[in-house]
């Protein structure tokens, strides 16, 4: 049971994926996995830089992840986008380690 308010996150310094330690200002590979749509298309392959590690209240891990290079590659209104992008740990893989 978790002692934090629902809708706050738990921040992590840093995760394991793959056996392998990643944390904030970490370099990784986007894997998206759902597809969705073009964004997730685009993202395929790309890098970016961690910049953050949450777990929320039912211990799922989300790492958001800001593009290397900018935004600059993804599709219109997107290219402004400021907010890291969001992914699990199945969806990005650690690289200069």
């Amino acid at each position: 049971m978790s002692t934090h308010p629902i809708s706050e996150k738990l921040h992590l310094n840093s995760i394991r994926i793959f056996g392998i330690e990643v944390k904030t200002g970490d370099r990784v590979r986007l894997r998206p996995a759902k597809m969705l749509d073009m964004v997730d298309i685009v993202l395929i392959g790309k890098t970016g830089i961690v910049k953050t590690i949450e777990q929320d209240i039912d211990e799922r891990i989300q790492i958001g992840v800001e593009l290397e290079g900018g935004s600059t590659c993804l599709p219109g209104e997107l290219q402004n986008s400021t907010s890291p992008f969001f992914f699990t740990l199945n969806e990005i893989e650690p690289i200069d380690h």
